[in-house]
């Protein structure tokens, strides 16, 4: 399986808003949350006008030139805000393709596109009964916030050279 990431394009909109439904973590045993979640002012601050924003960045991985999964970042006040400077980052790999390491090459990629910004540290908001979380452990994230419910804010420092 060959896959390859590539930056975000203006066409890609429909297939981010679809990983915007697929970042949002349902625990096992509760139901779905509705397509229409999506809509909310809330939620849809995430990909609204992407890419039109400073600070709007976006990796698409691809396999055999098919999306599967996206890792997206920008600045905002979201669920895992912790400054005005500080990108806010969603993730989302298509169930199908999930355990293969492709989150962790978009997220490192982005983390990179980002250091070369200029950006010192990106956030995330984080459920922490979701399998990711191990991913952004493993990846250096750290806890900034106290437990609200199960939702964590974490950060990575991002190294310059």
């Amino acid at each position: 399986m060959a896959v390859s990431i590539r930056l975000f394009q203006a066409d890609d909109i429909s297939f981010l808003t679809q990983m915007l439904y697929d970042a949002l973590y349902v625990p096992e045993g509760e139901p779905a949350f509705s397509p229409d979640i999506i809509h909310l002012p809330e939620i849809r601050k995430y990909v609204d006008a992407f890419g039109e924003k400073a600070g709007d960045l976006c990796l698409i991985a691809e396999v055999e030139g098919s999306p599967v999964g996206a890792a997206w970042c920008r600045l905002m006040h979201g669920y895992g805000y912790v400054d005005n400077e500080t990108p806010e980052l969603s993730l989302a790999v298509s169930q199908e393709w999930r355990g293969n390491g492709i989150g962790t090459r978009l997220v490192l990629g982005l983390c990179d596109r980002l250091t070369q910004k200029g950006f010192s540290q990106v956030s995330i908001s984080c459920d922490d009964r979701n399998p990711a979380m191990r991913l952004y452990r493993r990846l250096g994230f750290q806890f900034v916030t106290p437990m609200e419910g199960h939702s964590k804010t974490m950060v990575k420092e991002l190294v310059h050279s």
